[in-house]
């Protein structure tokens, strides 16, 4: 690998932990809204932007798996109404930190799902990385609510997005993924908004500014994490995803004013270490797409 690459590589790996945090602050920026409006008009906006793209490449939008694709939707609709909820309410460091709990689901997804064996190493990590929810769940009885579940189930729901990513990208081509993942999750949000509609909330520039802004980064995200996973190892890419964390502590300390305290800190530490092992550990018999998060979330 040239030099030049590697340094491109981690690059776009920065960027698109950068671009994440930004989407996630533009979340929790975003003016007052249910969750249904939020999940439907992300969708909306992200396929509208990505029309001209998928125009272009209208020839590799065949299928051989329709069913996995809308499963696959399903549970990526799930982690959006769940990482939604969860920035909205908590912390942003907080709820960026407990949807990391992706790379500590996909072990035990692939077990149940792919039949592989969890080795004793991965097993004493696992208890390692989950045991770090005790600190940023900080769970006196008063404490642990809603939201903080909800951004665990939406790592978990990412974790089970990417196993089935794994799966389709053994006869489907990435840009079907892509546009039926968009297609099918956006029809799937419809379903709630529908159900829970009260009228338009705003026709101001300044409401729907946003909401233009999540998506615009979600799709900046899609395209660096895929240049990145082009470039360097999939692994080195996923170790660089944490940098989300930190980004997006940054923000919540710059703009909310939200301080991280030394539990947070513990079980960031714990949580991050342990998916730094959880990734070296499976170097050997992960591919690409496993690491890959939903929107890529």
């Amino acid at each position: 690998m040239r030099l030049d690459e590697w340094r491109k590589g981690l690059g776009f790996a920065i960027l698109a932990s950068f671009l994440y945090a930004l989407k996630s602050a533009a979340i929790k920026f975003a003016p007052s809204a249910k969750v249904e409006f939020f999940v439907f008009f992300r969708f909306l906006l992200d396929f509208l932007l990505l029309t001209p793209f998928f125009l272009v490449h209208r020839k590799q939008l065949h299928f051989k798996q329709l069913p996995l694709h809308f499963l696959r939707a399903i549970f990526v609709t799930i982690s959006i109404y769940c990482s939604v909820y969860g920035i909205r309410h908590l912390a942003l460091v907080d709820a960026i930190l407990l949807e990391n709990t992706l790379p500590l689901f996909i072990p035990l997804i692939a077990w149940v799902w792919h039949k592989q064996k969890i080795t004793l190493k991965s097993f004493f990590i696992l208890l390692l990385g989950f045991s770090s929810l005790f600190f940023l769940l900080k769970p006196e009885l008063n404490i642990v609510h809603l939201a903080s579940l909800a951004s665990i189930g939406a790592g978990f729901a990412s974790a089970m997005s990417a196993m089935s990513v794994r799966t389709l990208s053994k006869t489907e081509h990435p840009i079907a993924i892509l546009f039926y993942f968009n297609a099918f999750a956006g029809a799937l949000a419809l379903v709630p908004l529908a159900y829970t509609w009260e009228g338009m909330p705003s026709w101001s520039a300044s409401f729907w500014l946003p909401f233009l802004l999540i998506s615009v980064f979600g799709v900046l995200f899609q395209y660096a994490m895929n240049r990145a996973y082009s470039l360097i190892s999939p692994h080195v890419v996923g170790n660089f995803v944490y940098f989300q964390v930190l980004f997006s502590a940054f923000f919540g300390w710059t703009i909310w004013h939200e301080h991280v305290n030394a539990m947070q800190v513990l079980g960031g530490i714990l949580l991050i270490g342990s998916g730094f092992l959880m990734i070296r550990e499976n170097k050997q018999k992960t591919t690409p797409n496993v690491l890959q998060k939903s929107d890529l979330d």
